[in-house]
């Protein structure tokens, strides 16, 4: 297939946002597929040092940075894409939503070239943040996602597939958008095997080491602080106990910890690791937690830790998509008042329990099986009408 993806976040910047498309190109070059990128320009400026490189055989377009209204973004964005598809012809397109500006174009100018796409909508989760912390620009967002909501419903009725990380986003699309529900599809995240060839994982875990990669209070100070209450409670009890957090400083964690007089000789914060040395950390931990109340998003250290197979305690609401993920293992445990998480760790530590489940499939939640669906998906949609088909 010649496959166009549109992806304003690529490498080498290297936010976890680029991680989903950069490793669906690299796959689908691997399988033998022409790739096209088109992405921003800056992003060649704004690395942080991170191991996020291109992939090898992709052609890239940089669009000029210019202004940075949507709208203005939007207008640089068709004007390149029409210029090359005035020049090249391809068997399907696949646009990122997450900035929303990429979808006021593709609604017009691919059934124009004849080209069929599909949307990704990679991370509606940041909408449900900034509804909880910030309502000044929750507001001023949502008054930009009414205007948006058009071009959603235009390009959304002209796609073949929305393509959502969550199955709780999924539905989400599915009521938001019932005459088009049966477009809806869910692609999740996964552990990125290919970074991490070569780690070593240790035979012998930690002494009572509790970890977390990524936010820790970044998503709920609530539940933030019932994690740190409950290891106030417990870190005395074993001996070593020590909670690592595998991320940059938080100003809100330091916050909690002073209020709570925690005693900082059992928190040790890292500083920002990349993400092979951060899972290599990560992997001796007698367990590993998360801590989010977002209603239906899923982070991708969810997948990071089921690479692992390591015990893993939830806080946040209860009844939300990732404590519901996190239940149906063996010992991973959905807590969201301070007695539940004292009770996981105690039940843990006790029980010498160091697996998260002795029959999931581990290979399943793997980027590489997500990007073979996508894959199969794409090769569909080619396959009924499109150049190779």
């Amino acid at each position: 297939m010649k496959i166009l993806v549109i992806s304003p976040a690529f490498p080498p910047v290297s936010s976890v946002g680029v991680v989903r498309m950069t490793s669906l190109t690299a796959y689908l070059v691997r399988e033998g597929h022409e790739i096209t990128v088109i992405c921003d320009e800056s992003n060649s400026q704004n690395s942080n040092g991170n191991d996020i490189y291109i992939p090898d055989g992709i052609s890239i377009i940089r669009v000029p940075f210019g202004k940075k209204e949507n709208s203005n973004r939007a207008i640089l964005y068709k004007n390149t894409v029409e210029t090359l598809l005035n020049a090249e012809t391809y068997d399907v397109a696949l646009i990122t939503v997450g900035p929303y500006y990429t979808l006021r174009f593709c609604y017009k100018v691919f059934p124009k070239y004849g080209i069929k796409y599909i949307l990704d909508f990679r991370d509606v989760g940041a909408f449900e943040h900034i509804k909880r912390t910030n309502i000044f620009r929750f507001v001023k967002i949502v008054v930009s996602r009414i205007f948006e909501g058009y071009f959603e419903f235009r390009s959304i009725a002209n796609t073949e597939y929305v393509i959502s990380v969550t199955e709780g986003w999924r539905k989400k699309k599915q009521n938001d958008y019932r005459l088009f529900k049966n477009k809806m599809l869910c692609i999740e995240n996964g552990y990125d095997s290919e970074r991490l060839k070569g780690i070593e994982l240790p035979f012998h875990l930690a002494n009572h080491k509790i970890s977390i990669m990524g936010k820790l209070a970044y998503y709920s100070e609530h539940y933030a602080t019932i994690l740190f209450e409950a290891l106030k409670i417990v870190a005395p009890l074993y001996d070593e106990t020590q909670f690592v957090h595998i991320c940059d400083e938080e100003i809100a964690v330091d916050n909690i910890m002073r209020k709570l007089e925690f005693e900082k000789k059992y928190y040790h914060v890292t500083g920002f690791l990349d993400y092979p040395q951060g899972i290599k950390l990560l992997s001796d931990s007698s367990i590993n937690v998360i801590v989010d109340d977002r209603k239906a998003a899923m982070g991708t250290k969810i997948y990071d830790y089921l690479y692992l197979n390591r015990p893993i305690i939830y806080v946040g609401s209860p009844n939300t998509t990732i404590s519901k993920f996190v239940s149906q293992f063996e010992y991973g445990f959905s807590c969201s008042t301070v007695e539940e998480v004292v009770y996981a760790i105690k039940y843990i530590f006790n029980n010498d329990i160091s697996i998260l489940d002795s029959k999931y499939i581990k290979e399943n939640y793997s980027r590489e099986h997500q990007n073979e669906k996508y894959t199969r998906l794409l090769e569909s949609i080619t396959n009924e009408d499109g150049i190779n088909g």
